[in-house]
């Protein structure tokens, strides 16, 4: 009953409850974009001393827009913090592009904390967060109740919602997508029909948790033009005892991704393998693309079977979750981020075109089954992605990764 069933605003509520509205897009939005959420909670959000700046060493947008780096770059696992570290304080910003002022560009980090956020809310007034674990689950306390993430699946937070995040252990790893324009989408099927790919069910938002709780000096950390802001509350944010919308929080379960692919010869598109995505208004690009390579079957004939050689109009981040086919020692390993920009010619390592160029024809068209427990993203975005100064010059970035594909043998034969 706590719900208003015939109006957002009534007098006097049940239980004493205030309404207040978020709105995630501007009021005249299409129907179809517009998103907003009607919140019934204990006190009102406006409970909080003035903001005051909260400078943060790493969780920042210093990159410089002119300067793009055509240069393949790769950077290792991101190490566990030593001192205790909650996740806003475990953010780092690798790069990104363009302005939430102007509600165009993104941004990329990564995470590694070793604490949960105790009496500390954040959020984002700059855009939705696409938050990708890799090492150790995550209980995201929002305002419109608690969802569990996990690695293998993804989590989307939308602007300006607030979350504490928990930790199911004593330390968690990830990426974090942040884009500044549209929300995140389902991309359009077209000739893949009804069925396939991401499917709007699987996706879920959370019921309605609350707490009724005074906490004096609790943190509002609070994100705004690319700075970090914070207030403090007598109270626990998280006191929304009933909501309705569609601005929410949900969870996807990677392991719902149903992928397509061409099922005689040649490769597909990597667009295939798009889960979710935030477009720009330029027709067939997006500020952020979220594709994900599951477990699947490669039944391709006459075909090179390894990803191909390619130059790509957009920026390519990839991340591995998880893979156990991986070689120990080797360049690529769970918590790895490699980066290829816009138009820089890439492919696979030389060794894995030798080794499928010496198979014989029958071996090669045999189907191929990729393990079940590997796990690769790739983030892609039509903008360039200009690298923070943390990036360019962290610790666990990779020395000479262009160097680690190897070098290319020529099989050229002149008739």
């Amino acid at each position: 009953g706590a719900l208003p069933r015939h109006q957002n605003t009534p007098r006097k509520t049940t239980y004493g409850l205030h309404p207040e509205l978020v709105s995630g897009t501007g009021f005249m939005a299409d129907r179809h974009h517009n998103r907003r959420v009607w919140l019934y909670r204990i006190r009102p959000s406006a409970s909080h001393t003035p903001f005051e700046p909260a400078p943060h060493p790493t969780f920042r947008a210093d990159w410089a827009p002119g300067e793009v780096d055509p240069n393949l770059a790769g950077w290792s696992a991101l190490p566990a913090p030593e001192a205790p570290t909650d996740f806003i304080d475990g953010i780092a910003t690798l790069g990104g592009q363009g302005s939430p002022a102007l509600r165009r560009g993104f941004a990329i980090h990564l995470y590694a904390a070793n604490r949960s956020m105790e009496r500390r809310a954040f959020y984002d007034a700059d855009g939705d967060l696409l938050i990708i674990p890799q090492d150790g689950s995550l209980t995201l306390q929002t305002e419109l109740g608690v969802l569990d993430v996990g690695p293998g699946q993804i989590a989307i937070v939308p602007r300006g919602l607030k979350l504490a995040v928990h930790l199911a252990s004593g330390f968690a790893r990830g990426w974090i997508g942040e884009a500044y324009g549209r929300s995140f989408e389902l991309p359009a099927r077209g000739v893949v029909g009804s069925n396939g790919t991401s499917d709007p069910r699987h996706f879920r938002a959370p019921r309605a948790w609350f707490e009724d709780r005074v906490v004096p000096g609790y943190r509002l950390t609070a994100k705004l033009g690319n700075a970090l802001h914070e207030a403090r509350l007598d109270h626990s944010p998280f006191d929304v005892v009933a909501w309705h919308g569609e601005h929410a929080p949900y969870v996807y379960d990677l392991a719902d991704f149903s992928p397509v692919g061409n099922t005689r010869f040649d490769h597909p598109d990597p667009s295939v393998h798009v889960v979710i995505g935030a477009p720009m208004d330029e027709a067939g690009a997006d500020t952020l693309d979220f594709g994900f390579f599951p477990p699947r079957w490669d039944p391709s004939e006459h075909t090179f079977r390894p990803p191909f050689f390619h130059r790509n109009a957009v920026t390519e981040l990839n991340g591995i979750i998880s893979d156990p086919s991986l070689r120990a020692g080797g360049p690529f390993a769970p918590g790895v981020t490699f980066l290829t920009p816009s138009m820089t010619a890439h492919g696979v390592l030389a060794r894995a075109v030798e080794s499928h160029l010496r198979k014989t024809d029958a071996a090669a068209d045999r189907p191929a089954r990729i393990p079940d427990a590997s796990a690769w993203f790739q983030l892609e975005t039509m903008l360039p992605l200009s690298l923070t100064p943390w990036a360019r010059s962290a610790a666990h970035r990779i020395d000479g990764w262009p160097h680690v594909w190897g070098a290319y043998r020529e099989h050229f034969e002149a008739p």
